[in-house]
Parts: C-alpha cells; sequence; structure tokens
C-alpha cells in the first residue's frame, strides 16, 4: 500500500491548458497543492463506523415512504427512487463494509490539516468529486480528476483502490443527508394547517 503510481505521460489538464483549462482539473491541481498527508496522523474515527447508523437511517426512511405512500399515495421523486431502488442502496452499504476492512483504512494516507484533518486524503477527494459534480458523476470526470491530481502529488495504490469505495460512502451520506430534508419538508407541510380559501 505504500508504493505510488505515477500519471503515464502528460496529463489531460497539460495538453489542456493552452485553452484554459478545465476547472474540474483546476480544482484537482488545487488540491494536491494544499491538501498535506501523513502517514502518522492519528485517524479520526473511521467514516465506515457512520455504515450502522446510515443504514438505519435508511431504512428509516424508507419505512417512513412506505407509509406515506400507503396512506397518501402521493411521493416526492426522491421518495420514490428510494422505494423502487433500496435494494441498491443496501448493496451499497455491504460493499463499502466488505471492502474497506479497518485495517486497510488505517494504511490509507490522512489529512494533517483542515475540516477533515485525520481522514483519508481519498475519502476528501471523495467528496470534492461529488460536490464538484453536484452528484452527476461520470468516469470520465473521474479520471481526469485523478490523473490532474496525481502530476502534482501521486496516490498510493491503496488510494487509487479505495476511491470507488469512498465516492460510494460519499454518496450514501448524500442520500441520508438529503432523505433527511425531503423527511424534513414532508412533517412541515403535513403538520401545517390548511391554508384558507
Amino acid at each position: 500500500m505504500t508504493d505510488t503510481v505515477s500519471p503515464p505521460g502528460p496529463t489531460i489538464s497539460e495538453q489542456s491548458e493552452s485553452v484554459g483549462g478545465n476547472p474540474l482539473e483546476e480544482l484537482a491541481r488545487r488540491l494536491a497543492a494544499t491538501e498535506p498527508v501523513s502517514r502518522e496522523q492519528p485517524p479520526r474515527p473511521s467514516p465506515t463506523g457512520r455504515l450502522s447508523r446510515l443504514s438505519s437511517e435508511l431504512r428509516a426512511h424508507y419505512d417512513y415512504f412506505v407509509q406515506v405512500s400507503e396512506a397518501e399515495g402521493d411521493l416526492t421523486p426522491a421518495a420514490e427512487w428510494l422505494l423502487d431502488n433500496f435494494y441498491l442502496v443496501q448493496q451499497a452499504i455491504r460493499l463499502v463494509r466488505e471492502d474497506l476492512p479497518p485495517g486497510y483504512y488505517r494504511e490509507l494516507p490522512k489529512l494533517s490539516a483542515g475540516k477533515l484533518q485525520g481522514y483519508p486524503r481519498v475519502y476528501a477527494l471523495a467528496r470534492e468529486l461529488l460536490v464538484y459534480s453536484e452528484s452527476h458523476l461520470a468516469i470520465d470526470q473521474v479520471v481526469r480528476f485523478v490523473q490532474a491530481y496525481q502530476w502534482h502529488a501521486p496516490l498510493t495504490t491503496g488510494e487509487l483502490w479505495a476511491l470507488p469505495i469512498m465516492l460510494r460512502l460519499s454518496i450514501l451520506e448524500l442520500l441520508a443527508d438529503t432523505l433527511a430534508s425531503v423527511v424534513g419538508a414532508t412533517d412541515t407541510i403535513v403538520r401545517q394547517p390548511p391554508s384558507a380559501v
């Protein structure tokens, strides 16, 4: 897990610098230049430690939307998606749990500064990618981002293997937060008295 993978030749970002660059690749370069890492950094609680809580939260949202569907039949698109695809959510949780054992997690280089200090660098990169893409990831975006990042700060082989896992974990966290907002908004609407006509 300590070896690094060097970028193969000039990156897409270097080729595009003459035409103004790419915002995604600029983000990757900025992060590579400003996120210090250390293997000596004591790890913060593992983000995978959230899996049990995430699983419980997502199950509670699912159960809530089942009840709303049975009582009213009218659901938001987010609620309909969860009801139709909850098996994918459960599968994603299982994959993160299986693919990121504690020993592997401990070996990943950790950030030594910033709001995610003590968390793996690759976890922070996954979160940045999701924010940048507004959760609409495409494989070519991920490849361009990683190539641009590695030109300035090579990632270890372990980090490259962990990136899909961290993307999956970050998506689950985002999904739980989004559904909590939807449930909160739905509860508020249901509890408000009907407006006078």
